[in-house]
């Protein structure tokens, strides 16, 4: 994982969307043999950006952020509760 350079920067000090993170991640994903797919809850905030369903059986939720951004406490507290039922929950920006 890359961090940007300041908050919503990338690398170059360009501005970098959360969706350019989500399409990164996709690409990625897919390169890998796997599928990504956007996760919303209506009734329930703080649920991660993406499922994601690797070969081999792995299976994660992703919570994506712009460069410099972090968690809220509210996702914290949801990505707390889905480890504590065995999910793998992941956070961070993958931009290269």
């Amino acid at each position: 994982m890359r961090y940007g350079a300041g908050q919503g920067q990338g690398q170059r000090g360009r501005i970098v969307r959360e969706r350019s993170v989500e399409q990164h991640l996709s690409r990625r994903v897919q390169a890998m043999g796997g599928r990504s797919f956007k996760w919303t809850s209506p009734g329930q905030a703080g649920v991660p950006d993406r499922l994601v369903f690797l070969p081999g059986g792995i299976v994660g939720a992703i919570e994506l952020k712009r460069p410099g951004q972090t968690l809220a406490p509210l996702q914290l507290h949801v990505a707390e509760v889905l480890r504590s039922l065995g999910a793998g929950t992941y956070a961070g920006t993958l931009i290269e």
